[in-house]
């Protein structure tokens, strides 16, 4: 057999990313007994692990230098996926606190425009009923308005911003 033969017969040792491929060459004869080669038959195999452990051959082999590395190895893993989870949970809840922080400020902001604009709404009957009239219409109207703004001034927005896209469509 020559060098080139047997070096295909070798198994190739590539980094552990990479996956190990191993080639071997066959002769092939017209019939069992003769000594003519018509050709090779060319055969390559490839293995691929992949996971947070190294492959069980490459852990036998460290556990030959390292006694005990597979047990720590695996602990170490342990460790790293208990240490994720935390994490992962942890942002959860930071996530499910942020909501609720939002709800109750949207809450809030509700509650004091209702007593602001209350507030105007009574002032401004109290300046109506003292024969104020244009300072009862100013707060009263005024208050009015800031209620139909901030309720109906997001649907009138997106209204507009969709007319505004459909003309420029056409166009």
């Amino acid at each position: 057999m020559s060098e080139k033969q047997e070096s295909l017969d070798a198994p190739t040792v590539q980094s552990p990313k990479t996956p190990e491929v191993k080639k071997t060459s066959v002769p092939l004869s017209a019939n069992e007994g003769e000594q003519r080669v018509l050709g090779f038959v060319k055969r390559e195999e490839c293995h691929i692990f992949q996971g947070p452990m190294p492959s069980p051959e490459a852990l036998k082999s460290y556990c030959e230098i390292v006694p005990d590395f597979g047990e720590r190895s695996l602990c170490l893993l342990e460790r790293e996926s208990e240490h994720v989870q935390k994490i992962e949970m942890r942002k959860i809840d930071l996530e499910e606190k942020e909501v609720v922080a939002r709800i109750r400020l949207a809450d809030r902001g509700q509650i004091f425009g209702f007593v602001v604009c209350m507030v105007g709404l009574i002032a401004g009957a109290v300046l109506l009923g003292l024969g104020h009239d244009t300072a009862g219409k100013y707060f009263s109207g005024g208050s009015l308005a800031l209620i139909i703004a901030v309720f109906l001034g997001p649907q009138v927005l997106k209204k507009l911003t969709e007319l505004k896209e459909s003309k420029q469509e056409d166009e």
